[in-house]
């Protein structure tokens, strides 16, 4: 991971400058310090089964990240994990999403019907 960038906001313009405004709140000056850190892209292996090791070390990240302790590379680390188990588990039981959204399009029908006859 690169060292982190200090930059002041009167340093930034365009687009940049409106949305590091949009975070910072409009009371944001021009001298207000910026500290911008690229990481590097976190790399899994996309094909490879989901283990009870795998599954192991992200629970010790994520356990050490509630304590504070993770460092930078094993916040990339979890984070490569958790991608790799979302598609994991999208592999091999992807959510039924088609028969939520049709009770949902059948309640708003309902709910308009029962409108229209009050």
């Amino acid at each position: 991971m690169s060292p982190p960038t200090v930059l002041r906001l009167g340093e930034v313009h365009g687009p940049a400058k409106a949305w590091l405004v949009s975070i910072l709140g409009p009371k944001a000056t021009d001298d207000a310090e910026v500290r911008i850190s690229l990481k590097r892209p976190a790399v899994a292996v996309l094909d490879r089964p989901w283990t009870a090791e795998l599954n192991d070390r992200r629970c010790d990240l994520i356990d050490k990240d509630l304590a504070g302790a993770l460092t930078a590379d094993e916040e990339l680390e979890l984070e490569s994990l958790t991608a790799e188990m979302r598609r994991y588990v999208d592999r091999v039981a992807p959510i039924p999403i088609q028969g939520v959204r049709d009770l949902h399009r059948q309640l708003l029908e309902q709910a308009r019907h029962t409108e229209a006859s009050a």
